[in-house]
């Protein structure tokens, strides 16, 4: 585990985010679980603190069509970038999603998404 908790975690990317790649603009998609929630809820705390806006903020499940809430998210704005606090498959879907339209953006994932070969290779 990277964080001792995931709030703790989300407030760590919000900074990397902002002092290493010189965010100004971020979007959030997390898994409705708490996970992916104590994660958003530090980074949100961390960009506002920090004065950085947050494009959006999108939830997701398993079962949701991952490309379709990305191709949502990105019309709401295009962000400097994107975070996943998900697990390795949807992390990998939304990577790709964001990459293909928008591929300056940077994606940034959080420890659930903890096999990353599957990241490099996932095409669906």
């Amino acid at each position: 585990m990277l964080a001792d908790d995931d709030s703790v975690e989300g407030a760590f990317i919000g900074a990397f985010a902002a002092e290493r790649l010189s965010a100004r603009r971020v979007s959030i998609f997390f898994v409705s679980d708490e996970y992916g929630i104590g994660l958003r809820d530090g980074l949100v705390a961390d960009l506002r603190r920090r004065g950085l806006s947050v494009v959006d903020e999108v939830p997701f499940n398993p079962i949701n069509e991952l490309r379709t809430l990305v191709s949502a998210s990105l019309r709401r704005g295009v962000p400097d970038v994107v975070v996943v606090a998900g697990r390795h498959r949807e992390a990998g879907l939304i990577a790709r999603s964001v990459h293909d339209p928008a591929p300056r953006v940077r994606i940034v994932v959080g420890d659930g998404a903890l096999v990353l070969p599957f990241l490099a290779v996932c095409d669906t």
